[in-house]
């Protein structure tokens, strides 16, 4: 939904940069995820829920530190979303 003003915002945009950008970033991001799903695995093996982060204790500090950030991001990414429905009906 953002695809168009990422695109207006590149320098010097062709598609074929912008193909280029989009690629590279989606393997990073897979990338990415692939390290945590194998952390996660590796972490607490076959037992690993969907959800990293509910694996590990209530009482603990850090896993519950990045659960409020992770919900942080969630919340915090919705602009993203409007943007991107403004831009597409104007």
């Amino acid at each position: 939904y953002n695809a168009p003003r990422f695109y207006r915002e590149l320098h010097n945009p062709t598609p074929q940069r912008f193909a280029q950008v989009a690629i590279v970033s989606f393997f990073i991001s897979t990338l990415f995820f692939i390290v945590v799903m194998i952390t996660g695995f590796l972490t607490f093996g076959a037992s690993t829920q969907s959800f990293v982060l509910n694996n590990y204790s209530s009482r603990d500090i850090l896993a519950t530190f990045a659960r409020v950030a992770t919900g942080l991001a969630v919340i915090t990414g919705y602009p993203f979303t409007f943007a991107g429905l403004r831009d597409g009906l104007w």
